[in-house]
């Protein structure tokens, strides 16, 4: 099923191929459209036409900046204006706000693909975890979490027991309410008891 990215009264679902086609099925809450592309997220207004992208980079930098279409191609600034924050529902909001904001949006599409990408697979997030927490897991399963961006290396954890997890590991760990205790992953109640 298709996701849709919230932001302040605003709504996105998945653009079509011409975003300008893109149906809404009658869906009034629909502020526009958004597509994955690499290095961030590219958003449309109802028109199709490209006005904002969420910078979500190798570096883990999460913002957001003004687009725009131009003969040559995609345009971007090094901010938004008022036009595209506007636009985006993010007036207003402090430059730590519009970050986390970013950050929250990058990390929960990115948890859905490796929740997808799992599934596929035949594997879940909590085998995952067994994993992290050097449970013996199958070449299949390693090659998974691999697959998925969850681990750096298909080993999953080295001869001495170092957790190969990758940021988004890491993140998705945290923000299942999972936390490193004693060299482990435990649930925070877990821990805290």
């Amino acid at each position: 099923m298709a996701h849709s990215i919230a932001t302040p009264g605003r709504k996105w679902i998945p653009a079509a191929k011409d975003p300008a086609l893109t149906a809404t099925n009658g869906d009034e809450s629909v502020s526009g459209f958004y597509t994955k592309r690499a290095g961030g997220i590219l958003f449309y207004g109802l028109d199709g036409q490209p006005f904002a992208f969420l910078v979500a980079n190798k570096h883990r930098e999460r913002f957001f900046v003004t687009a725009h279409q131009t003969v040559e191609g995609l345009r971007y600034m090094f901010c938004t204006t008022h036009c595209s924050d506007r636009m985006l529902g993010i007036e207003g909001m402090s430059y730590r706000e519009k970050q986390q904001l970013a950050e929250s949006i990058v990390d929960e599409l990115e948890s859905r693909l490796v929740h997808e990408c799992l599934r596929k697979e035949g594997f879940t997030f909590e085998q995952f975890v067994e994993m992290a927490n050097r449970k013996p897991t199958c070449a299949a399963a390693l090659d998974a979490f691999y697959s998925a961006g969850l681990t750096a290396d298909r080993r999953g954890i080295e001869e001495d027991g170092y957790f190969l997890g990758t940021a988004l590991a890491r993140t998705m760990l945290l923000n299942a309410g999972y936390e490193w205790v004693d060299g482990l992953w435990v649930v925070a109640s877990r821990a805290a008891a």
